[in-house]
């Protein structure tokens, strides 16, 4: 099971907003999401940043991967415009805080 599997189903302890560039989720059918360190966020060329959680400075580690915090930044890549959700798609109207977001993506 990989980590963003795990995550999508957790509960998210530590979150403290969700930051939109655009003042609200996206008017999109789905949004992929991905967890982050702290620290900037870095996204590439190829990719479409919405927004991204925040934490509280006291948050913990998870244990499932070193230096990975309970931050999600939410994204698409450019090429995802032609094609089906993926697994790690949710609706972005659907995530709030501490909560995980309804997932659509199929498993592939």
């Amino acid at each position: 099971m990989r980590v963003s599997e795990i995550f999508a189903t957790s509960k998210i302890v530590g979150e403290e907003t969700i930051y939109w560039l655009e003042g609200a989720p996206p008017d999109l059918s789905w949004i992929r999401y991905a967890t982050s360190r702290r620290g900037p966020i870095k996204v590439g060329s190829r990719t479409i940043a919405y927004g991204w959680s925040t934490i509280v400075p006291e948050s913990q580690k998870r244990n499932l991967s070193r230096n990975v915090f309970l931050r999600r930044l939410f994204y698409r890549k450019r090429s995802d415009y032609n094609g089906p959700a993926p697994f790690n798609a949710v609706n972005p109207r659907s995530i709030k805080v501490g909560v995980p977001g309804t997932r659509v993506g199929v498993k592939a």
